[in-house]
Parts: C-alpha cells; sequence; structure tokens
C-alpha cells in the first residue's frame, strides 16, 4: 500500500520549471499561497487553478503522475 505513495518524490525533467532557481520557486510558491488566502471571489481562485494548471504543463511532468497522487 505505501508503495504507491509517490508524493513529493522528485520527478526528473528537462523544463524551464526544474531549471529554475530553488530560491525563485519558493518565492513564487509563497506568492500563490498568499494569492489563494486573500483571494475574494471565485473568479480569483480559478484564474489561481489556472495558472497551476499551466505551470503542471510547462514542468512536462505527466498528468497521470498528478492525478495518481490526489487520490
Amino acid at each position: 500500500m505505501l508503495k504507491d505513495i509517490t508524493f513529493g518524490q522528485y520527478f526528473d525533467s528537462d523544463s524551464s520549471i526544474h531549471r529554475m532557481d530553488a530560491r525563485l520557486k519558493i518565492i513564487i510558491l509563497i506568492a500563490v499561497i498568499v494569492f489563494i488566502f486573500i483571494a475574494s471571489n471565485a473568479y480569483s481562485l480559478l484564474f489561481c487553478a489556472l495558472g497551476i494548471f499551466v505551470a503542471i504543463i510547462i514542468s512536462k511532468i505527466p498528468l497521470k503522475l498528478f492525478w495518481k497522487n490526489l487520490k
């Protein structure tokens, strides 16, 4: 059962997000978290979800892997 857990594992890919500096990724993550908490309506949350989805696509990690982690 525990061997199916892939959350937090590193997936090696040659994408622009993977080549980005770690400090910049942390700053972007904090900005996204702050934006989620200050979102006042559904449109702003939808915008944030769209941005996260675009980041998933840019990272070139298979969507099946993300879906598996959500279960």
